[in-house]
């Protein structure tokens, strides 16, 4: 999955926006690794697209167009993950500064 927004952190405390980059090879066994989690939740909602094995696959195919998980999650740090770049086109970065983002300091 693309993540919302993605830094690196340095043992500095520096940090530095990461751009187009997928996160690859998450699974439920990397949750160990995180190291830190924000004390307030943010809602989102994703596309879902189940797995042939799951067992909500005949529920969810009497659903027209693909259905959406809607999540609330902390902002987690993790000690390491592996990152890669998209495949396809990579969109260009916006002219200004995302407003919700940008209220990071509050």
């Amino acid at each position: 999955p693309l993540p919302i927004v993605a830094y690196q952190v340095f043992p500095d405390g520096r940090e530095t926006l990461l751009r187009n980059v997928e996160i690859s090879g998450l699974s439920a066994a990397s949750f160990k690794d995180v190291v830190a989690a924000a004390a307030r939740a943010e809602p989102y909602a994703v596309p879902f697209s189940p797995q042939r094995d799951d067992p909500f696959r005949g529920f969810l195919g009497a659903v027209s167009g693909e259905p959406v998980v809607s999540l609330v999650v902390p902002s987690l740090l993790f000690e390491e993950l592996t990152l890669k770049k998209p495949s396809g086109e990579i969109p260009k970065p916006p002219v200004a500064k995302h407003p919700y983002f940008d209220r990071r300091g509050e």
